[in-house]
Order: C-alpha cells, then structure tokens, then sequence
C-alpha cells in the first residue's frame, strides 16, 4: 500500500485535516512522543486520553469513543503474547525483543445488516501520527534526560521503528477492513491516505471518496431519519412480535418474553420529569417485581439514541449465569429512539412477545420503594442531617469501639487489628467509589433492590473505598455541612452493621494540610468546622477514627483498596501494618493509573505484583477508586489494557457505579442519582416510632 496526501483538506486550528470528516470524528493515535497531546491541544479537543482494546468484542461502541476528538492509545494483539500490548507494557519495554502484530485477533466493526444499522465503520475517523522512527527516538532520547515519561526508560532505536511500524500495519489492516484511517508524519504536515499502488489505483478513486458527501449518501441519511415502523399501544396481554414495532414514549416498565426466557424493560426516568420525555431503559433478567433474595439486579443501559441486541450471544447474556436454551444468538434488537423504544425481532424462528406490567407488578414494586423510604428514615431520621453534638459524640464512641475488634480484621503478630480486611465469600460483595459528600448517591445506593435487608441479614457486604468526605464540584469545595451529614451517615452504618458495612481510608480520611482540591485546604477547613460545630474533643475523636479505618479488602474473589497498588510486591504482613510504613501507605490511598501525563503512576506490573502479595489468583479482580478517568461516568472496566482491573467512582451528583458479583463474576452497575434527602423529607414516619440516628 502507498500513502499519498489527499487532494481536499480543511483547516482546524491550522491544521490540515481530510475535507469530509466532522471535528467530532477525529480519534488520534500514535507512538509515544509522536505529538498527539500537542494535536490535540492545538485543536481544543478532549483534554483526556482514553484506551481501547482491539482484541475486545464492541471496541467501537466503548465510552472512551464517546468524547472526541481525542487522544486514544491502543491496545495491540501481538503474536506469541495473549494479552494486548500496549506501548507501555512490558513485553515492550523490558523484554527487549521485538513484536509482530497479529491483525488475525484485531476484532472489525460490523457492517450494518439492515439499511437503518448503526453504521460504525463511519462513525470514527482514526488518524495514525506516525513520526519517522529516526525523529521519534531523537524526540524521545532527549524527553528521557529529564525522567518526565516513564516510557522512555527503556530507549532503544529497534524498539521504537517497531513501535512504528505495528502502528502503521495497524493503520493498513483497519483501512483494508473499511475503516476511514489516515496517516499523518508530522502535525504541520497533510493528512496521507492509503491507495493500492500495485493494483495502479488511480488517487481519484481511493476509498476515501465515499468520504465525499453525495446525493445518495445524503438521500440515504433522509430515509433512514424517515422509514416507517408501526406504533403500537401495548396493554397486560403479550402481543407477538413479527417485524419491528415502536412504543410510544410513557409506556413501561415492559416485560420482553423470548422463547420463555423473561426479561424486564424499566424506564430509568429522573424524579420529577416529564413521563412522555426521553430517558434511558434499563434491561433486567426475569420478572417485574421485588426479590428479596437478589441483592442487586444486574441491568444494561440503554442511553437515549442507543442499541442492543438481547440474545446468547450479546452483552445481555452477562445478566445471567446460564441462559435459557430456547433464547436465540440473535433474538431482539432494543433500539432507544427519541420517538419511543423500537423492538425489532432478529430470528424468524424465535418467539418474541411483549407487554405492560401488570398493575399488581406495578404496586408490589412500588410498596416496596415505600418500605424501603421507610426503613432509611428508621435508620438516618428525616429529614437527613447532621446530629446535635451530644448524639455525634456517643456516635463517633461507638464507632470506635466497634472498629476496635472489626469483624474480619486480619489480626497483626501482636494480635491488635491489622489494615487488611478479609471478607469471607458468602455475602454478596457490592463495592462503591469516593462518594466526596454526595449524600443523595449513597442514599441511592442503600435504596436499591433489597441491599438494606441484605445487609441486616448479613447476605451482602458494602465495602465504601474511601474519601467519602469534601465536595468535588468547583463551586461546593469549601462547602463542609454535606461532609459533616456523611460522617455521621458512615458512622451508623458501621454501628448498625458491623460486619456488613466497611470502610476504607482514602487521602481525604484526614486532617492534614496537604489535603485539598483547587487550591482549597479542605481537610484543614473540614477540621475547623468540626471543632465549631462539635468541639475539639469530638474533632480529636474523627481524628482516631481516621487512624482505625482498614486499607485493604482481601477476598478470594477480589481485591479493593482506595488509589491502587503498592509499588512491588510485599509480604503480606507488611500490608497488614501500614501504619508502620509511610510509603506503603501513601501508595495505597495516593498513587493513580500511569499515563503519558503520570510517568510515576501504577502499572499492570504492580497490579500483578500486588495480587501476589496478597496471595490471590493471577486475574483476581482489582477494585479501586481515587482516579475518575472521564466527566459524567461512575466506572471504568480493564483500565488501560489491564484485565479485570475496575475503578469505580461516585463524586458526581447525577450519576455513579459499583461493581458487585453476579452468579461468580464481577460486575459494573452505573445508577442515575436519585433526589433521596427530598424524598426521606417528605416520607411518612413510622407510626410510635423515636428512632434517630444515634439510637
């Protein structure tokens, strides 16, 4: 293949970009030090990187793809390696060997089987920056002299034309499959395109004219926006599916029979809107209506201008452990339209039928929100405040003494509570990310399903990772009441729960100077509030607290701390007495994800390092929290290319995630945050009942 400029550019920010594509398309990608922060700087694009795995199904529908233009590393199937390499993996860097790519393992986007498919092999428009590997390693040679790149510790001229050269047969294999890639050598130079020099492609018929928008590409785009499916009314009587129908908006929650294999379509609507407006749908296994013995119900999202097809084969199948045999591949296409929910049958042979809940389903559901509402406020009072300072002092002492003989401590060789927590594998385990004052988020959290009763039965562990303290939000970070209220939140939890409520400590489980956001000191503010609000004795009794919290979570089936790993691998007892080592400890709740940006962070070296320490299995998951990677997302999955590696996160006020276990694998749920203070206001009290927080 030759690589030739193209004929028509446009200019972005002067820089010269291929004439048809949107600045939305744009995903950049290169070796390091080829300039693609800079490119992506220079034209205002997303200030974050993000990471794909191109061995992984559905690559092209992850969140990561969502923002752009922006800077996206990739993840490589290279052969005799199992895992993708990326180029800060170790395969790279310290094996000293060179690496061959295997396009076999690089999975393709789907054409679109009907003529209204999403057509992803449109959507991006990848530009590979590519530098002549001689240019790249001078650039890398003297970025190494000042140690800002953790990457270039392992320089050499073969390892970085390799780099190279699987970058652009990469580029080649995508644009042969019918990906819109370019290549581009320098940011100032033109965009190349890919032709077939051998066949004598003529440059004015290269693939990328379908670039060029035309009449029938055009008309094509109308007739999708205007092809007609039939609306249909549903009531409590299944209607069988022959060919695709659309619902109209208000009508749900929706129960999909596939061949007896029952699944539930739930309206995800924010308090208070309008119940005709778009909204997300969430998709449950099994029958509308409470289950006390599920702790969480797994579900997929569907976002507003979504797909997904329910099936064996598709991202539905995680939602249960075994799959019913009459369920199909292919079975149903669930599309989320601004106009309403289309369902679209995908096998002929397979039974497809739908209906509205029931209203006995619709009010068994809706008693159970009631009762939960009230056993919240039986717990928290209402509405949820901060207590008077004598019902926090006999708090904050009881917490104490439960935390000084913490069910599950791993007891240190002085038989005093160590730092690590070892859960047993009974319950089940639901782990959520720095909540950062958010109320109405862990309030959201212990409303859902049967999670508060699971956890007074013991059936189920929540494990909170730390810096539940100090708002996030620019305009809140100075603010300390909604710090205060989730102080004594986690506090009667733990009383009420002592061995089925945890707490880690994070950096902001302090009252340190260093402690803050934006220039804010908010652990030293945090302190000051409290001493006014509750006195010094109070202030000094948090402070224990802080000093009592475990930092790790050890279990068979996962591993939880609040930032991430320690550097290299420890013996255990050291981890269970990190109070006697200030840099384990810092590692522990301070360090994040190394990146372009964070040569000093974790890598998938100190993961694997980690969970030997701890005595694990090799893929143990790995839960943390401590490092959001993008805005308006509560959880991310295999982080920069390191198998079942989680981070979780819940400082945003509208939505956040957890990860917990279905059947034996673990897995991530995103909530809509609900407004649960209002709600615990306006819910009506027990009758006879004097229950407060403290009591």
């Amino acid at each position: 293949m030759k690589l030739i400029p193209f004929d028509e550019t446009q200019n972005i920010r002067g820089v010269a970009f291929p004439r048809q594509p949107t600045f939305r398309q744009f995903i950049i990608t290169g070796p390091p030090g080829a300039g693609k922060s800079t490119l992506i700087s220079r034209i205002r694009g997303w200030p974050q990187e993000g990471y794909i795995d191109l061995t992984q199904p559905g690559w092209w529908k992850a969140r990561q793809l969502t923002f752009r233009p922006r800077e996206v590393h990739l993840g490589f199937p290279v052969k005799g390696v199992d895992q993708a390499q990326t180029v800060f993996d170790d395969a790279w860097n310290e094996g000293g060997g060179l690496l061959e790519l295997d396009p076999k393992r690089i999975r393709i986007p789907p054409e679109p089987q009907w003529f209204w498919s999403p057509r992803w092999r449109e959507l991006y428009v990848f530009e590979f920056l590519l530098p002549p590997p001689e240019v790249l390693f001078e650039r890398r040679r003297l970025r190494a002299r000042h140690k800002t790149h953790a990457v270039d510790e392992f320089l050499a001229p073969d390892v970085v034309a390799n780099q190279v050269d699987i970058f652009l047969a990469t580029a080649e294999h995508l644009h042969n499959a019918g990906l819109r890639v370019y290549v581009r050598r320098d940011m100032d130079d033109l965009p190349l395109h890919f032709i077939d020099d051998s066949a004598g492609a003529d440059p004015a018929e290269d693939p990328w004219s379908r670039l060029r928008v035309g009449w029938f590409r055009r008309l094509r785009q109308a007739l999708r926006h205007q092809e007609e499916i039939p609306r249909v009314e549903l009531d409590s009587q299944p209607r069988r599916l022959r060919r695709a129908v659309r619902l109209p908006r208000g009508q749900g929650p929706l129960v999909l029979d596939l061949n007896d294999t029952v699944y539930t379509l739930v309206p995800d609507r924010r308090l208070g809107t309008d119940a005709k407006a778009p909204c997300d749908w969430l998709l449950y296994a099994g029958a509308w209506g409470p289950d006390e013995a599920v702790v969480l119900r797994p579900f997929v999202r569907l976002a507003v201008g979504e797909s997904l097809t329910v099936g064996r084969a598709s991202e539905t199948a995680a939602l249960t452990p075994a799959p019913a045999e009459g369920l199909a591949a292919r079975h149903l296409r669930v599309r989320n339209r601004r106009r309403g929910i289309v369902l679209e049958p995908q096998d002929p042979d397979a039974r497809s039928q739908v209906f509205q809940v029931p209203a006995a389903g619709r009010e068994a559901m809706a008693e159970q929100g009631q009762r939960t509402l009230r056993d919240l406020r039986a717990l928290f009072g209402a509405p949820v405040d901060h207590l008077p300072p004598a019902a926090a002092e006999d708090l904050v002492a009881r917490t104490l003494a439960v935390l000084a003989d913490e069910p599950y401590r791993m007891p240190t060789a002085e038989g005093a509570p160590g730092t690590i927590l070892d859960l047993p594998d009974g319950p089940v385990p639901v782990l959520v990310g720095d909540l950062h004052g958010q109320v109405d988020n862990l309030l959201t959290l212990l409303a859902q399903d049967s999670l508060l009763a699971a956890l007074d039965q013991e059936r189920a562990c929540l494990v909170a990772l730390g810096d539940a303290l100090h708002l996030e939000e620019d305009d809140y970070l100075e603010d300390m009441e909604s710090s205060v209220v989730m102080l004594d939140l986690l506090m009667t939890l733990k009383v009420r729960f002592p061995r089925s409520f945890f707490y880690l400590r994070g950096n902001h489980d302090s009252f340190s100077s260093d402690v803050g956001k934006g220039g804010v000191p908010q652990a030293t503010l945090f302190r000051k509030h409290l001493r006014d609000l509750r006195g010094k004795p109070y202030t000094k009794q948090v402070a224990a607290f802080f000093d009592a919290l475990p930092f790790i979570v050890r279990n068979g089936g996962y591993i939880a701390c609040h930032a991430g790993p320690v550097g290299s691998e420890v013996p255990m007892a050291m981890l269970n007495t990190v109070h006697d080592y200030p840099g384990l400890m810092g590692e522990l709740i301070s360090t994040r994800l190394r990146g372009p940006s964070r040569p000093a962070g974790y890598r998938k070296r100190d993961v694997r390092a980690f969970r030997r320490s701890l005595g694990v299995e090799r893929h143990t998951p790995f839960i943390v929290g401590h490092t959001p990677l993008t805005q308006g997302v509560g959880a991310w999955t295999h982080v920069r290319g390191i198998l079942h590696h989680h981070i979780v996160h819940a400082s945003d006020p509208r939505r956040f995630g957890v990860v917990t276990r279905v059947g034996t694998e673990m897995v991530v749920l995103e909530y809509r945050t609900a407004p649960m203070t209002a709600l615990l206001a306006e819910a009506e009290a027990p009758a006879g009942s004097s229950a407060t927080p403290a009591s």
